[in-house]
């Protein structure tokens, strides 16, 4: 018979902070693990933590929420979100490599953190949070010569009419 998974919990500040208030009371750990349904090392982790969850209390006049995380540049996050979209409306591709070199190249002129590695890790937390998603692209920018394009659509509507082909004969080869 297999185990059951515990669900994941998760805790508002106002929660934390009567399990830190609970802990320091002298409430065991395992009575606290058994009572919230959480493993031992998050009651721990609570109670190494318990300054900080003191203070977001605190700072959040017993209101229920939860702590969050903010990024360390939120500047270079800015930037790197009006680049990535205003090369999205342009139709060019963007790389990954591409990306990074700006985020650091901008926060090196503007001096603005020092704390910037624009890691691999880095990338793909700021691809989460907006909702990017890099994709291989196969082909070309998009075209700016549209007389060009007209041109070629008018030639490919004539081959197929004399060639007499199929919507199944037709295919893309980059």
């Amino acid at each position: 018979m297999e185990p059951t998974k515990r669900k994941l919990v998760l805790f508002t500040v106002e929660q934390k902070f009567q399990i830190v208030s609970r802990i320091e009371a002298g409430e065991t750990l395992t009575k606290l693990t058994k009572e919230f349904g959480v493993g031992a090392s998050a009651v721990g982790d609570m109670r190494r933590d318990s300054e900080k969850i003191k203070k977001s209390y605190a700072a959040s006049n017993g209101k229920s929420a939860n702590l969050r995380k903010t990024t360390k540049c939120a500047n270079d996050e800015e930037w790197a979100t009006f680049f990535t979209n205003s090369l999205f409306c342009e139709g060019v591709p963007i790389s990954r490599i591409m990306i990074q070199q700006r985020a650091l190249n901008f926060n090196s002129k503007l001096g603005v953190s020092k704390d910037i590695q624009a890691s691999s890790g880095w990338l793909e937390k700021f691809k989460n949070r907006q909702g990017i998603c890099l994709l291989t692209i196969v082909g070309e920018k998009l075209s700016s010569d549209i007389e060009a394009g007209n041109s070629f659509i008018a030639e490919l509507q004539d081959l197929i009419v004399k060639e007499k082909l199929t919507a199944d004969q037709i295919y893309n080869c980059d």
